[in-house]
């Protein structure tokens, strides 16, 4: 069984982190992105530090705000999705971590259930979510009050 920990349980400048994910055992690590944003270097750097703290990223999270959106905003989460998928290939990620859609535009039509059940099997098939579509095995969602 492989044990992780998400950076956001912790305190601390992300490098802090990681030590102390590595030094209390974990062997996986699931990356908030406020964490690699504040981080001074590129998420190659960043796995590259894993790596060399015998960790690996398992998964990356939240990713708000994208099943259901209308029209324009729509296209706007895939091209959002596919920024996701390339940082995910640079941290060496296959787990993308979906909060649940709170965005008060994603419920003002009628459709917006129909619309989320075709959210990703109906997106661009564009680089990044071709690559999604080849090499994402799973994703994760999680339900925001």
């Amino acid at each position: 069984m492989q044990t992780a920990i998400a950076t956001v349980c912790l305190s601390g400048v992300l490098h802090e982190k990681l030590d102390a994910i590595a030094t209390a055992g974990f062997k996986g690590v699931e990356i908030f992105e406020n964490d690699l944003l504040s981080f001074n270097g590129t998420p190659r750097d960043v796995r590259r530090l894993i790596e060399g703290l015998g960790s690996k990223t398992i998964a990356f999270q939240p990713f708000r705000d994208f099943e259901g959106m209308p029209g324009d905003r729509r296209s706007r989460a895939f091209q959002r999705a596919e920024r996701k998928f390339d940082l995910m290939q640079e941290l060496d990620c296959d787990l993308l971590m979906i909060c649940s859609n709170v965005s008060p535009k994603v419920w003002e039509a009628s459709t917006a259930r129909q619309r989320t059940c075709v959210s990703l099997p109906n997106g661009p098939r564009s680089a990044g979510c071709a690559w999604a579509l080849r090499h994402w095995p799973g994703a994760s969602h999680q339900r925001l009050p």
